[in-house]
């Protein structure tokens, strides 16, 4: 059971007509069809109920909601008119009241008063047009006058009857619900008065493509009642889902599967998912067993296969009946009036929701005329795509891929072709040739990252930069905010493929080995990174796919070349150019015939499987010992491996025992070069350098193999040079750092370091500790945000590390200074579990007195201070403070940090006089052990115009702040490196916006902004508390529409970042509405109040 609700605004004039080519409507219909199988699964009870509004609404047993073209509002200061007229209406009806015997489809119960909304009832299987709505009194709710007419005088009530019969002795109707569903597009679009219009006078179905599309723009709200949606079979919500996703690039093939086989809603589900925010829905469902024969009963569609959790602006309604007579409404009872408040809300609110539908809808058909002009011809540009050398061989393949895409030949038609095989085989870099060799064929080319989702968005995010002015919105990439936001361009971005006239192109999705089409269902993990590949194809039936791909079943997307082995002599041209010397018999020997080439040569290429990339490791080999000594290692290395380490992603196993034979050659050679690479394997793949393995200040306690290579840096790079010789790591482009190929990386971690050594994870985790720890946190936000994907990276082995190795003092040192890293990073929770895993073995290893046990008991009342856990904060650092007093003295360093940190979380309780003495004593302190220039003592500074100014002390305040900024040059004081200084330049803001200095205010709050947003980024919680600011200032200038933005962007921000009830977020909420109010937005500001709670505003 179903019900959908939709809006539509007066019908637009030609100019605002919404464009749709042939092959979204082919989509569309495609989208709408159900198999006979899937009709036999549903009960004989079931129905549905759809609305589309006038705006149109959807009401479904299924059922729909409309608007008419004109949105006249009912007269609202005379309702009992209103309703008479609809009573009057209802009872002279010319419409047959009577149920006919073959009710298919589209007939009007109600005309309606003045019509603003369609409400459209679509029942179920083995439902019935009239019948369906009708309860045993005889009594159609839909078409009484005192039922629903009278609740929603102004809407125009309609039933749509199709052949449901599934329990007939007869052959189910020849009639897919394909074909129904068609139906009832076209019998809707009779029925509403749209102005004629034609998008194509080419396309042979031009005449319905506004129709169809008309009727999405004008859907409000879905409806469902006793619908199964999860772990059932698929009923006649695939209209709906059909419907729903006109601007989803449907997955076709799953469509015409459901058609066949009836496979599970929850893939279906999948499509509707991302765009149900379109709608509002709701979801009704059965409270009562429905009576079967033999005297039992049962729940048909319990609440949790009727209602979808997740689903944006959707809310479940718990009907008191069952499957039958859930929607047979005898009289007013309760569950009438429940269902009834639900369709007249959603009637209230269509008309302006659609209204902006069709607004938008004005903005795509103009920009879309316009590009039907348009030149869709970009440059040619390889840049950020993976780097080949001289391309060698493989010509058969080349000219294989231009037969299947050659554009031209068949340019009506989209041409897919798909490159499966081995990993290594060269798939990307068969790909880029051809797109180098054959560029001047198309009109333009792109290359995706296809490795994970994404890498995939990212990619088309990229991409939408290249694209002509004036063909696609003008978004900045760096404005995208999450992931939804990312996916909702991307899709913009594949449109643009889309246009008309835009047939020439040729998009490369590259690495696809982690995709759901047509895998198993048995075997895909809910949690895996795979995604449908399909979805980002583009819509529409033009241009030209390369797909390649270890995944043999992705061959049925088009045209499949399967890459095997090289030939032998493209083998040896490849192993030669690598091994950079000559391999050949003589001298003057071309190379064209085997004969030409050294035997052992010959038999190497062979044993290698002439896998291209296994090709190019034992070339960089073998440019250093000769051919036989590596074949001997070969077949050692490969007798170990086959025995030991089988992997399913490699059954020919080349590529590993290609690595395999460069690393136990590097360990006979240099066994540190060796210990290395298995180090980086707990390290990020991207970056490493001499510093970040260093162990600075802490030399003596690294593994001796570790102290060999940071000696020096002359002794590191010659450690280095090793790994690269074999071609196991790269050399950035800055030269001073290096990075391993993803792949060897993953090749470590399984194989090298296929059980976690211990020994080397306690060692990485120091490591990345001790990097961090020499950094000044607060000015170099660069250095820690590469120190910091180290620690990411390592974080997934941390549960190895034994409790024995755990309470080693550096280790628990490092572990407090990874701490400190995520706390920098607004990483607050993943710091707070650090710093305890910290604690716990300092008050093992130390006891809970010590020095170092107390700075993290510290280091716990910053975060918990970060979180507005202000009591648990005091707490945390009054014990820090009085043991370090004890224990250091009142005026060491250490205790001092714990006063300022006290301070700062009496400034947070309001606490003002207290804060203001604790800076004072910590003020002095660093003065006097410090100096009154160090960079932490003019933290204190800063602190203390901070409680100056709390306090209504500008001018002391103002002097507070100058003095802190006063120590940095105007070179250095707004770089993005310098973040205390930015927090100053901030706290100065603040300071002008409270005196009405407002010029001043906002040209610091944007320097401050600037700066931290790019040192921390833009959903650090340092960034959001200016991003505020900014809304305070724009809001005191009374530039509400500045203001409001920034407000919402704090909201999101905080509420993603920081718990429940934080102060920060509540503050920010309380602004917002506030906001609201001042504009006389009251609704909004009303929820934003009761969103915020009674806080106090800050």
């Amino acid at each position: 059971m179903t019900s959908m609700l939709g809006s539509e605004m007066y019908s637009p004039s030609p100019s605002r007509r919404p464009s749709w080519d042939e092959t979204d409507v082919l989509r569309f219909l495609n989208a709408l069809e159900t198999p006979e199988k899937v009709i036999n699964w549903i009960p004989q009870a079931g129905t549905s109920f759809e609305a589309l509004s006038k705006p149109p609404f959807y009401l479904s047993k299924h059922a729909a909601l409309r608007p008419l073209p004109s949105l006249q509002s009912p007269d609202s200061s005379r309702p009992d008119k209103n309703v008479a007229k609809a009573e009057a209406t209802a009872a002279n009806s010319t419409t047959d009241a009577l149920p006919d015997d073959k009710a298919f489809g589209l007939t009007t119960f109600v005309e309606g008063v003045n019509p603003v909304v369609d409400i459209i009832a679509i029942h179920g299987l083995n439902g019935h047009r009239e019948k369906a709505w009708t309860a045993k009194n005889n009594v159609n709710w839909l078409r009484d006058p005192n039922m629903l007419p009278a609740a929603i005088p102004n809407a125009r009530i309609m039933s749509w009857g199709y052949d449901a019969n599934t329990h007939s002795t007869n052959k189910l109707s020849a009639m897919y619900l394909y074909d129904h569903a068609n139906d009832l597009v076209s019998d809707l679009s009779r029925h509403r008065r749209l102005d004629k219009a034609l998008i194509h006078s080419d396309s042979a179905r031009s005449g319905h493509l506004h129709h169809h599309r008309s009727i999405k723009t004008s859907t409000y709200g879905i409806m469902f009642m006793g619908t199964p949606h999860q772990g059932e079979s698929v009923a006649l919500g695939k209209i709906l889902v059909g419907i729903a996703s006109i601007f989803v690039n449907t997955n076709d093939r799953l469509l015409n599967t459901l058609a066949k086989d009836s496979e599970a809603l929850q893939q279906q589900l999948g499509q509707y998912t991302p765009i149900n925010g379109d709608f509002e829905t709701k979801f009704a469902f059965e409270t009562k067993a429905t009576p079967l024969f033999l005297g039992s009963s049962t729940i048909v569609v319990p609440k949790a296969c009727a209602v979808v959790p997740g689903q944006v602006n959707a809310e479940a309604i718990a009907i008191m009946g069952n499957h039958i007579d859930m929607v047979k409404f005898s009289s007013k009872n309760e569950e009438f009036e429940t269902v009834a408040g639900h369709l007249k809300l959603m009637a209230e609110e269509a008309p302006a929701k659609i209204q902006a539908n069709w607004l938008t809808e004005s903005d795509v058909a103009a920009a879309r005329d316009k590009k039907q002009k348009s030149n869709f011809d970009v440059a040619f540009d390889l840049t950020k795509i993976p780097k080949t050398s001289a391309f060698i061989g493989r010509k058969s393949d080349l000219n294989l891929i231009k037969k299947h895409l050659m554009p031209g030949e068949t340019s009506d038609r989209r041409n897919i072709c798909v490159l499966h095989g081995l990993g290594g085989i060269g798939k990307t870099q068969l790909a880029i040739e051809y797109a180098r060799l054959q560029k001047a064929l198309y009109t333009s080319f792109f290359w995706l990252d296809g490795n994970t989702e994404d890498s995939l968005i990212q990619s088309l995010l990229i991409i939408m930069r290249r694209l002509p002015k004036g063909q696609i919105r003008d978004v900045k990439i760096e404005d995208i905010k999450g992931s939804d936001e990312s996916k909702m361009i991307a899709q913009e971005v594949l449109e643009w493929f889309a246009l008309d006239g835009n047939n020439g192109w040729l998009l490369i999705f590259d690495n696809i080995d982690k995709t759901s089409y047509e895998e198993e269902s048995s075997s895909h993990d809910s949690n895996s990174s795979s995604y449908d590949i399909t979805q980002y194809f583009p819509p529409g039936d033009t241009g030209s796919i390369i797909v390649t791909t270890r995944l043999q079943r992705l061959a049925s997307l088009g045209e499949s070349i399967h890459l095997c082995k090289l030939n032998t002599l493209d083998s040896l041209f490849i192993l030669e150019k690598n091994a950079r010397r000559a391999l050949k018999r003589s001298p003057s020997a071309d190379g064209s015939e085997i004969g030409h080439w050294d035997p052992d040569a010959v038999s190497l290429v062979e044993r290698l499987g002439y896998l291209p990339l296994a090709l190019v490791f034992a070339g960089s080999y073998i440019s250093k010992v000769d051919i036989p000594k590596y074949v001997k290692l070969y077949d050692k290395s490969w007798a170990q491996l086959h025995s030991k380490m089988i992997r399913s992603d490699y059954p020919e196993r080349t590529i590993i025992t290609t690595w395999q034979i460069s690393f136990d050659e590097i360990q006979v050679r240099n066994k540190e070069a060796a210990k290395l690479l298995q180090l980086w394997g707990y390290l990020d793949r991207q970056e490493l350098w001499f510093e970040l393995v260093q162990w600075r200040d802490f030399e003596s306690g690294a593994p001796d193999w570790l102290q060999k290579i940071t000696v020096s840096e002359v002794s590191f790079f010659a450690m280095i040079d090793a790994l690269l010789d074999y071609s196991l790591i790269e050399r950035n482009d800055n030269c001073n750092t290096f990075s391993v190929h993803a792949v060897v990386h993953d090749w470590i971690q399984a194989s090298v370091n296929r059980k976690a050594d211990k020994e080397l994870l306690h060692t990485a985790v120091t490591t990345i500790g001790l990097a961090a720890r020499v950094v000044n946190m607060r000015d170099s936000a660069a250095l820690q945000r590469r120190i910091f994907q180290h620690a990411v990276h390592c974080s997934q082995y941390w549960g190895a590390v034994d409790f024995e190795q755990s309470v080693d003092t550096m280790y628990l040192w490092s572990l407090n200074s990874i701490g400190n890293l995520y706390l920098e990073q607004g990483r607050l929770a993943e710091a707070e579990h650090i710093y305890k895993w910290a604690l716990e073995g300092r008050d093992v290893a130390l006891g809970p007195e010590h020095p170092s046990t107390l700075e993290v008991v510290n280091n716990l009342g910053i975060i918990y201070s970060q979180q507005g856990r202000l009591d648990d904060a005091e707490q945390m650092c009054k014990r820090a403070l009085m043991g370090t007093e004890a224990a250091l003295g009142p005026d060491d360093l250490a205790t001092l940090n714990v006063v300022n940190n006290l301070g700062n979380i009496y400034s947070k309780q309001s606490k003002l006089a207290e804060a203001e003495h604790m800076y004072k004593r910590a003020l002095e302190g660093r003065d006097v052990a410090l100096g009154p220039e160090h960079p932490s003592t003019l933290e204190v500074v800063n602190n203390l115009g901070a409680v100056y100014s709390q306090q209504g002390r500008f001018a002391e305040a103002e002097q507070m702040y100058k003095r802190a900024l006063g120590s940095n040059s105007k070179e250095t004081a707004l770089r993005p490196e310098h973040l205390s200084t930015l927090e100053v330049v901030n706290n100065l803001g603040n300071l002008y916006l409270e005196q009405g200095r407002l010029a001043e205010a906002e040209h610091l709050f944007q320097l401050s902004l600037e700066g931290i947003e790019a040192a921390l980024g833009p959903k650090h919680p340092s960034t959001l508390q200016t991003v505020n600011n900014l809304g305070i200032l724009y809001q005191k200038q009374s530039r509400f529409a500045e203001a409001e933005p920034m407000y919402k962007r704090a909201l999101e921000g905080r509420q993603a970042a920081l718990r429940p009830g934080h102060p920060s977020t509540i503050n920010t909420a309380h602004n917002l509405s506030i906001l609201y109010l001042q504009q006389g937005r009251l609704a909004e500001a009303g929820q934003m109040y009761n969103q915020a709670g009674p806080g106090s505003i800050t």
